[in-house]
Parts: C-alpha cells; sequence; structure tokens
C-alpha cells in the first residue's frame, strides 16, 4: 500500500480541508457581516447628525454655524432640483430672505474669511454674522448618490419665505474600508496558521489511533493457516479497536480449535479407514501365500465384513461432512410416529419396545432425523442386554423422544464424552463389536443443525436413556 495515500493521510487531508473551508466560509461571513455593521453605524452617525442639525434649526438655532466640517462627517447642500451648489450659494440665498432684524439675527459667530471664502456683500472681513432662519422638514432623509466612498444624506426642507433646498450631511465609508482591510489582513495570515495546525493535530491524533491498529496489523502477519495459536494484542482502551482485536482474537481461538478438531477428525478417520483395509489386506495376503490351504469362502466373508464397516464408515464421515457444510438442509413435515415405527421395523439383536402416547409432527429434514433416530436404536441394541424401549413423548410442549437400554449404562462423567467423535467408551468393545464412535456424534451433530438438544441419562431399565429433544410440534 503506498502510504502517502493511508488512511492517516487521506484522514488529515479530509479534516485540513473541510476545517479551512469552513473557517474561510465563516470569515468571508464575519468580515461581510461586520463590514455591513460598520457601514450601517456610518449611516446611522450620518442621520443622527443630519437629524440634530435639523431640530437646532427647527427651534431658531443658528443653521450655519454648525454646518461647519466635522470629525464626523461634511455638510452639503442642493438646491431645489437637488443640484448641489457651495456653501456661499447656501449662505447667500439665506441671506436674501431677508436683513437681520426680519428672521435673520447675529447669534454666533461665522468667519467666513478663516475658510478662504469671500463674504458676502455687505459683510467685511473677519465679520462675525450668523443666520438664524426657520427650517422645516418636508418629506423624510433621501440617500444622495455623491459617490461610492461615501454615505450621504439629505433632508429637503421648507425656509420662512417658502424657499425649498436640501440639506446633506456626507460620511466618508474610508475608515470602514480601512478596518475591513485590517480585518481581512489578520485572516490571511493566521488562517493558513491555523489550518496548519488543525492538519499536524490530526495527523498527529489518527496516527495515535492508529498505532494499535498497526501493531494488529503486524501480528496478524504473523499468524500463519499451520499456526493459529498466536493473538493480536488487545489495546487498553476500551473503543471500537479494542473490540476489534477481541473479536479477532476470539475468531482465531475459534478457528484454531475448528483446525485442531480437523486434525484429530482427520488423524481418527485415517486409523479407522486404515483398519478395515488393513485386515483385508492381510487376509487376502494370507489366502494367496498359500492359496492350496486357503479358505476362500470364508476369507471372502471376512474381507465382506471388513468392506461392510469400511462403506458404514465412509458414510458416517460423509454424514458428518454434509451436516458441518449444508446444516439442516431440505425440510418437510414429518410425522415422527411414523418414523420410529420405520426405524424400529428394521432386524435387531433385542426386542424394541415402542411406546407412543401422543401424535407429533414436527418441520426438519426426514433423512437426517431418520439417521438420528437408527443410531440411537443401534447403539442401545448394541449394549442392552435383552430389552430396548423407544418412546415418543411431548415434554413441556416439547416433541420429545426417549431410546432406554437394559445394558450397563454410561458413568456421569463420561455422558458428554460419548456424544465426541472417535469415542469408544467400553474398552473390552472392539471393532468387530462396535461401530467407529460417529455414531453418537451424529446425532448431536443433527439435533444441533435443527435447533434441539442431545442428553444421555439413567434409563429406568438400569441403563442409559439417551433423549432427543426437538423443537416445538407443528
Amino acid at each position: 500500500m503506498n502510504r502517502r495515500f493511508g488512511i492517516r493521510t487521506r484522514l488529515t487531508a479530509l479534516v485540513t480541508i473541510v476545517f479551512t473551508a469552513a473557517i474561510a466560509l465563516g470569515a468571508l461571513a464575519v468580515v461581510g457581516y461586520v463590514e455591513q455593521r460598520l457601514v450601517a453605524n456610518t449611516r446611522d452617525n450620518a442621520e443622527a447628525l443630519l437629524a440634530d442639525y435639523l431640530d437646532n434649526a427647527a427651534q431658531g438655532a443658528p443653521i450655519v454655524a454648525t454646518a461647519e466640517p466635522n470629525e464626523s462627517g461634511v455638510f452639503f447642500y442642493l438646491d431645489s432640483d437637488g443640484n448641489q451648489i457651495t456653501q456661499r450659494q447656501y449662505i447667500e440665498t439665506l441671506m436674501s430672505m431677508g436683513p437681520p432684524g426680519a428672521g435673520a439675527d447675529v447669534v454666533s459667530e461665522l468667519h467666513l474669511s478663516q475658510r478662504g471664502e469671500t463674504p458676502p456683500a455687505g459683510a467685511e472681513d473677519e465679520q462675525s454674522i450668523a443666520i438664524s432662519i426657520s427650517a422645516t422638514p418636508v418629506g423624510p432623509i433621501q440617500d444622495i448618490d455623491l459617490s461610492h466612498e461615501t454615505i450621504a444624506l439629505a433632508q429637503r426642507v421648507r425656509f420662512i419665505d417658502g424657499t425649498e433646498m436640501y440639506i446633506g450631511v456626507a460620511n466618508s465609508l474610508q475608515p470602514v474600508a480601512e478596518s475591513i482591510t485590517a480585518i481581512q489582513t489578520i485572516l490571511w495570515i493566521f488562517l493558513p496558521i491555523l489550518a496548519a495546525g488543525v492538519g499536524a493535530l490530526t495527523y498527529a491524533t489518527v496516527g495515535r489511533v492508529l498505532r494499535p491498529v498497526h501493531s494488529i496489523t503486524r501480528q496478524t502477519k504473523e499468524i500463519t493457516a499451520t499456526n493459529l495459536s498466536g493473538r493480536v494484542p488487545v489495546p487498553e482502551s476500551r473503543d471500537d479497536i479494542a473490540e476489534l482485536a477481541t473479536t479477532m482474537n476470539d475468531m482465531l481461538t475459534r478457528l484454531d480449535e475448528a483446525q485442531l478438531r480437523q486434525r484429530q477428525f482427520i488423524a481418527d478417520a485415517s486409523h479407522e479407514l486404515r483398519s478395515p483395509i488393513a485386515a483385508s489386506q492381510s487376509q487376502l495376503e494370507v489366502a494367496l501365500a498359500h492359496p492350496e490351504v486357503a479358505d476362500w469362502p470364508t476369507t471372502a466373508k471376512h474381507v465382506l465384513h471388513e468392506q461392510t464397516q469400511l462403506g458404514d464408515l465412509v458414510d458416517a464421515l460423509l454424514a458428518l461432512t454434509s451436516l458441518d457444510e449444508q446444516g439442516i438442509g431440505a425440510v418437510t413435515d414429518i410425522d415422527l410416529s411414523e418414523l420410529i415405527s420405520h426405524e424400529t421395523g428394521r432386524p435387531h439383536h433385542t426386542a424394541i419396545n415402542t411406546i407412543v402416547e401422543d401424535q407429533i409432527r414436527v418441520t426438519g429434514n426426514r433423512a437426517h432425523l431418520a439417521r438420528a433416530v437408527r443410531n440411537l436404536i443401534d447403539n442401545a441394541d448394541q449394549h442392552a442386554a435383552s430389552n430396548v424401549t423407544v418412546t415418543l413423548i411431548r415434554e413441556d410442549d416439547v416433541p420429545t423422544i426417549h431410546v432406554d437400554d437394559d445394558g450397563p449404562g454410561v458413568p456421569a462423567e463420561q455422558r458428554e464424552q460419548i456424544f465426541e467423535r472417535f469415542t469408544r467408551l467400553d474398552e473390552p468393545r472392539n471393532r468387530n463389536d462396535g461401530g467407529a464412535g460417529l455414531g453418537l456424534a451424529i446425532v448431536r451433530q443433527v439435533m444441533q443443525s435443527h435447533g434441539g438438544t442431545v442428553q444421555c441419562t439413567e434409563s429406568p431399565l438400569g441403563g442409559a436413556r439417551i433423549s432427543i429433544r426437538l423443537p416445538g410440534p407443528l
């Protein structure tokens, strides 16, 4: 795997890109909001200055002296047609409305000469004049487009003689532009630094999180198909990786146990298959070595017996393999009383008694269930002294089959062991007396595939009772 494009690098790149995009969008939104608020504040300041000026004019305060430029904004004037006029033209218009005493009073100083303007007619240089003429606002305050670098507001007013003009205030947007530029500069400097920091932190964090994964990977590579005893390290943290490691160890344990069972099964099967083959081969070799004295019918009978046992063993092995790989297989509606009647009707060494207390039907694989019942009856027939009883009843509403014999029974500590493959408990018994120890193992496998159980207990007849319990009746 190319380490440059590992999950650590990809996740770091993804987090960094997403974080950078989110912060960039957020920064743009903040800059836009700040700019909007600064422009709104500039407009509010201009509107407040104009409103204050008009309030003073309405109260008869001097309306020319307050028209001086100040730090908040600059006043401008428009004629009734909306054409911009100079302050001098504005003052001349006001003075033409009447002499002092007829609506114009000297109330404060206005030093025109200090602004480089020529005093109006009748006023000498350095003459202090002021005009106080009542002005009434007409209509709402209007936005005036002077330039894109200013916010200009104007109010139409009517003077005492009916003359109408516009008085406005213009605030420069240059401070707003400077503030926004400063904010953008700070953001563009710190945003890459912040993104790099987030990327580094993500890379380090992901590396720390993935460290146990790398340990698991290294350990897993050392585990081979022939050696499943190794286990992956489980981190101390109780997180998903620890759960993954625990699950992998459980899986390896199951695989290791399955492999051990498979090896044991192969070894046992090989031994069991070799025995009838070796016996047949030995008898044939002896007969061929001494053909003049060989009893060929007897030899053939013995070889046939060994081959029959070999065939039974192969059938049992195939049955176990089928159950392991295919499970229950095709299911049908089964009449258990009919199935038991069929199996108990086969020839046996001892008398088979059948007790059917109820008509019970189940769903299952008939061939598998028939084989399980047959194996139980054959096992009881093999160990019974004179009596075998097969009982079909419903216990706790669960279909149950008891197979009892009056044989020696099974010791309590060995009642689970008899269901293991290739298990023989009776030492005196040889291959000619019994099978390969697969019959009860097949019974347990069939019950497990059907969701049932099998159990060995003491029989009322004195021997062993093996009971199978199937899923509920239909």
